[in-house]
């Protein structure tokens, strides 16, 4: 269920002022919401996902655990869930 694939470019170039960390967040965030937005629908409703607590998660916030490499694959396994109808 935590098939790995590519969803898209997520930024041509980042900024040289980013750091690292920062722009590993931001590719996860770009490409969370870039499945959010297919699984959900539209991007509106994969914003208010990323920004709400999510039960599936522990009422974390997806958009807070996106800045933890290690919380990426926990918040993808829920959108797959959600889009393969085994969302409890």
């Amino acid at each position: 269920m935590s098939k790995i694939s590519i969803l898209g470019l997520a930024l041509p170039r980042p900024p040289a002022c980013w750091s690292s960390t920062y722009r590993g967040y931001e590719v996860r965030r770009v490409q969370v919401l870039m499945q959010a937005s297919r699984t959900l629908g539209d991007s509106k409703s994969a914003d208010r996902w990323l920004g709400s607590p999510v039960l599936a998660l522990n009422r974390r916030i997806p958009c807070e655990m996106l800045t933890k490499p290690s919380c990426y694959p926990e918040v993808r396994d829920v959108l797959l869930r959600i889009e393969y109808g085994v969302y409890m």
